[in-house]
């Protein structure tokens, strides 16, 4: 399958899977590794992402007082996505957003519990939740 093909099936696929953990590795394994799909992109620096991370942070770690850091996103316009990376109170979280569908996934292995934290959500405005949160080991 091409890698617009598997663009395709990933947008379909962040609003409708069940299982995020599922269409996170769905990322990985078509993604991640593709050396064409890792020249492409240009750096993405919304602050509604930014915004939305640091809620979600703030729900993943049960405080108002969050660190995200080292936010590294990019925009893919030819396959429909933006993906990057963060901190989140010094773990690594990764981030997918489709613009067309409003709906992004976040997960996070936590450095303390070791648990995997996910999260599917819309972009908000400061002070708003995001839409589902769900919490997988």
């Amino acid at each position: 399958m091409t890698l617009a093909g598997k663009a395709a099936v990933l947008r379909s696929r962040i609003s409708t899977d069940e299982d995020l953990s599922d269409f996170m590795n769905f990322f990985f394994a078509n993604f991640f590794d593709d050396p064409a799909f890792m020249g492409m992109g240009r750096k993405y620096t919304a602050s509604r992402l930014r915004d939305t991370l640091e809620l979600i942070g703030q729900q993943f770690f049960a405080t108002p007082e969050i660190s995200v850091t080292r936010i590294s996103l990019f925009e893919v316009p030819e396959l429909g996505f933006i993906h990057g990376t963060c901190q989140m109170e010094g773990a690594l979280a990764m981030v997918v957003y489709v613009p067309e569908a409003e709906t992004g996934v976040c997960a996070v292995r936590t450095r303390v519990s070791h648990e995997s934290l996910f999260a599917r959500f819309k972009p908000v405005n400061p002070g708003a939740i995001p839409v589902k949160t769900a919490m997988l080991q």
